[in-house]
């Protein structure tokens, strides 16, 4: 992947996550159902700058995966599966990163992270035409415009297509 998809990724995941993940890191995780601390402050900041980290692999994958088992806010939840998500992009694995855009719609009940999960989906499937349709639903919305423009990108090249960046022809 090149080195400009990854800081753009970079760059939406700490959109998408900057407010909820600062949120999280002082009211969200560690408390479990009896009022118990089940990780120490040092082991959650550690884990929030893995999953946060620009190295899509394994570690950073459990690492939201851990977060989002500590937390009880659904705003939290919602951008820790979305940057899971960016990770299983990064990763070429567009079907689980699907599931996991999906889940944070449901979460954040946002139009646009629904129609990135149709969009990566579509990928999965190799229908690069609704990938498409379904990037260009959300390119509007500021939140989600840069991975809407990275899956965009990535519909165009994996159809063997030649594609001008929509956001730096802005």
């Amino acid at each position: 992947m090149g080195k400009i998809f990854k800081t753009s990724l970079c760059v939406a995941a700490l959109t998408l996550g900057s407010v909820s993940l600062a949120h999280a890191q002082d009211t969200a995780f560690g408390i479990n159902a009896f009022g118990q601390t089940q990780a120490t402050a040092v082991q959650v900041e550690k884990m929030i700058d893995r999953c946060v980290g620009s190295e899509a692999d394994n570690h950073a994958i459990m690492a939201c995966t851990k977060l989002m088992r500590l937390t009880v806010d659904a705003d939290v939840k919602a951008s820790l599966m979305t940057q899971r998500a960016m990770h299983r992009v990064e990763q070429g694995n567009h079907k689980a990163a699907a599931s996991d855009f999906e889940r944070a719609a449901e979460l954040s009940s946002s139009a646009s992270l629904q129609a990135l999960a149709e969009g990566f989906e579509s990928v999965a499937r190799e229908d690069y035409a609704m990938a498409q349709a379904s990037f260009q639903n959300c390119m509007s919305d500021g939140d989600v415009a840069v991975l809407a423009e990275y899956g965009l990108s990535l519909t165009y090249a994996m159809a063997g297509e030649s594609h001008e960046s929509v956001l730096t022809s802005q």
